[in-house]
């Protein structure tokens, strides 16, 4: 967690993710580090909401809204759950 965690998500999750050059341009001049932070943030809330789904339904869905804003189309989560899967396996072993 904590910092760590900050450093497996830009070092290990968007590194891979960004070997897909259509999504790599999706964050030209985006913050890393923050962008990073966001996303683990982001994650802990999730897994901490499991037990709680209507708590994080919104929260997901408000996200989901943004990433359409940033960009981001259906076909490109295909890579990000790849790459989640990808950090989880670099991470844990």
């Amino acid at each position: 967690g904590g910092e760590s965690g900050h450093a497996v998500i830009k070092d290990i999750f968007y590194q891979h993710l960004h070997q897909d050059p259509e999504i790599a341009k999706l964050f030209v001049g985006v913050d890393m580090a923050a962008q990073a932070t966001k996303l683990w943030n982001m994650l802990g809330g999730a897994v901490r909401g499991l037990n709680n789904l209507e708590r994080i339904i919104p929260m997901l869905q408000e996200s989901g809204a943004r990433h359409v804003d940033y960009g981001v189309r259906p076909e490109h989560y295909e890579a990000v759950g790849v790459s989640l899967l990808h950090t989880l396996h670099q991470g844990l072993g």
